[in-house]
């Protein structure tokens, strides 16, 4: 017997469903990063590194959440997860 495996639109609209009921980031975030963004902006000055325009990829970043606080201390750079 073969197995049914769900369409991509069934995924997609699974997914959205999800986070129609559970909004990410929530409200009141637990564990922000913002200051650790902050710190590691001092830390890249300090060594003459200019962000502007570098891709920076987080293998493993789960929910993410640490990158969405690194996009906005770092507009100019380009965040992806995997």
């Amino acid at each position: 017997m073969t197995e049914k495996h769900p369409s991509a639109d069934d995924i997609t609209r699974s997914v959205r469903e999800m986070y129609i009921r559970h909004p990410f980031p929530t409200a009141q975030r637990k564990h922000s990063y913002q200051r650790h963004a902050k710190y590691v902006r001092q830390v890249i000055e300090g060594l003459g590194i200019d962000p502007r325009g570098k891709k920076f990829g987080d293998i493993a970043c789960g929910t993410g959440l640490i990158l969405l606080d690194y996009a906005k201390e770092f507009p100019e750079t380009e965040f992806v997860g995997y």
